[in-house]
């Protein structure tokens, strides 16, 4: 079915001709083959004690497949990969070479001993060109996390296809920038059209780990380039939650400018109300001059959302607007806050009959 090449956590196999020549066995010599001839790559990972596989998904592509919590392809080794040059490698035996270098150029076997391969050949490019793209993206990733801007231009011009391939958990060279805050390197990526909404496997995109490491000068880069301000996490975190929980007014009022949704998006917890939670009072004061809905979707206790979503439906039927407005004049401290006194029993009778009476039922009768 394939061809599996163990190599070490540096990647010393794939500098030496036998494994490139397996290489080129595997993806050359199986073409005439009636199914795919799989070229696998695995390798040890010392940090994690585990290994990890870059496998074949086709058209000279690979993907990471790493089992178990931890596992990693080494980066060493996607830099290493992303070097192979077959009339450069190295082998014990000098004769092996000689040879393997001539079966690729074609040389007629009767002229092995007789004459030296040649120095280049456009047949030791076509090997390289098959193996080096299967570590391109990891390379990439590599250098970004290095910043090290030389390789990162070197690859980018080289490989400008490859800027968006992921790693191990969708990771790609523009979050690492993002989250390091790395200007130079993420200008660069943005340049080379790098896709400034990439989600990792958790959803976060470059726009989320800017914002949570609190890192202006990234996040306004990434807003220029048009990253959407309100891509969610899986957990249902967006950027405004991000720099909200980063206590960093600045970045969210950047995110509000930037068409952020106010009320980030139908989730357990709101922006207004994680501001509260946080104390964070002038936050709270921002995000309802923005829009920020005070009563909005679920709070801390199921009661309270009651509360909080009947007083809503109702201002929109026109029920109840002084209430709302009552509501929004109100500080978030005292809305959401943590020094917000509990409902009283009566505040909580007022809500109930305020639910039936949203539903088109009589309120109870002799309460108030």
């Amino acid at each position: 079915m394939g061809t599996i090449a163990l190599v070490d956590e540096h990647g010393t196999a794939l500098g030496r001709c036998w494994c490139q020549f397996e290489g080129y066995l595997s993806t050359q010599y199986t073409q005439d083959k009636s199914f795919q001839h799989l070229y696998d790559v695995v390798a040890w990972n010392s940090n994690t004690a585990k290994a990890a596989m870059l496998a074949d998904i086709g058209q000279g592509q690979s993907a990471e497949v790493y089992h178990g919590e931890g596992s990693e392809f080494p980066l060493s080794v996607y830099q290493k990969g992303s070097k192979v040059s077959l009339q450069k490698s190295s082998a014990t035996r000098e004769e092996d070479k000689k040879r393997m270098l001539h079966l690729v150029c074609g040389t007629p076997e009767a002229h092995w001993e007789k004459k030296k391969p040649p120095a280049d050949s456009h047949a030791y490019n076509v090997v390289n060109a098959d193996l080096r793209p299967r570590y391109i993206g990891g390379a990439i990733y590599a250098v970004c996390i290095q910043r090290d801007v030389k390789h990162l231009k070197k690859y980018l011009g080289d490989f400008p296809e490859y800027v968006n391939v992921g790693i191990h958990g969708g990771l790609c060279g523009i979050h690492v920038a993002a989250e390091h805050n790395e200007v130079d390197i993420l200008k660069m990526l943005i340049q080379a059209e790098a896709n400034v909404n990439a989600m990792t496997q958790d959803g976060s995109t470059p726009l989320v780990l800017a914002a949570q490491a609190s890192h202006e000068e990234a996040l306004n880069l990434l807003l220029k380039a048009r990253a959407d301000p309100n891509a969610t996490r899986k957990d249902g975190y967006c950027p405004l939650h991000c720099a909200i929980e980063s206590r960093d007014i600045v970045l969210a009022g950047t995110l509000l400018d930037a068409k952020a949704d106010a009320n980030g998006g139908p989730f357990t917890e709101t922006p207004l109300e994680l501001a509260a939670r946080l104390d964070e009072a002038a936050m709270c004061d921002m995000l309802l001059n923005a829009g920020a809905i005070a009563g909005r979707a679920h709070t801390r206790a199921r009661r309270e959302s009651k509360v909080q979503g009947t007083l809503i439906e109702a201002a929109k039927n026109d029920m109840q607007n002084d209430v709302l407005q009552a509501m929004q004049e109100e500080s978030a401290e005292s809305v959401f806050g943590a020094r917000s006194r509990r409902p009283s029993a009566t505040d909580l009778q007022v809500v109930d009959d305020m639910g039936l009476i949203a539903e088109g039922k009589k309120p109870h009768k002799k309460r108030h």
